[in-house]
């Protein structure tokens, strides 16, 4: 390979940075961000899908990350104070697995059962520190792993709720 380079730099045709792959030479020029801001790049990206106050908040937090500001990336996240159409998502949310809850706890004729499968659906924090699993509900009542998880698809269904990739737990 050696013979290659020299060959190639007897004909004039390549600076000896070429030739030396382990020479490092710093950048002549010092990187600059682009004139436009990026407010302006975000508004091409998203258009009028985004409401504009949640667009410039988005471009506030990320010039923060491309600058590299000191923890301040962290308190303009925790400043934004949330759309109140945000408030009315989560509450319309919330209302839809209430209303699952109470439909599967008044049906129920195991009360305990159904608790420890919504508990599991959910992720609620009883589930993880006694380590319920749909297997663990099953042997515990006499069914099937399936029917647990038959039951458990029934609840996120009326929620409108999607399994995690992992289990259930309402995310």
């Amino acid at each position: 390979m050696d013979s290659y380079w020299n060959w190639y730099r007897q004909r004039g045709e390549v600076d000896d940075h070429c030739a030396n792959r382990h020479t490092w030479h710093e950048p002549s020029t010092q990187f600059s961000f682009p004139s436009t801001s990026v407010a302006d790049v975000l508004t091409a990206i998203f258009g009028a899908e985004v409401a504009e106050a949640d667009l410039l908040w988005l471009a506030g937090l990320l010039e923060c990350v491309l600058r590299f500001e000191n923890g301040a990336l962290i308190e303009n996240y925790l400043a934004r104070a949330p759309n109140p159409s945000d408030y009315a998502l989560a509450a319309r949310k919330l209302l839809r697995v209430l209303h699952a809850i109470d439909e599967v706890m008044t049906k129920s004729r195991e009360p305990t059962r159904e608790w420890q499968q919504i508990s599991l659906a959910l992720g609620l924090p009883s589930s993880r520190r006694s380590r319920l699993t749909e297997a663990a509900i099953g042997r515990q009542f006499g069914l099937s792993t399936m029917a647990i998880s038959k039951s458990i698809s029934k609840l996120l269904r009326l929620a409108e709720l999607k399994p995690h990739s992992r289990g259930y737990n309402g995310v």
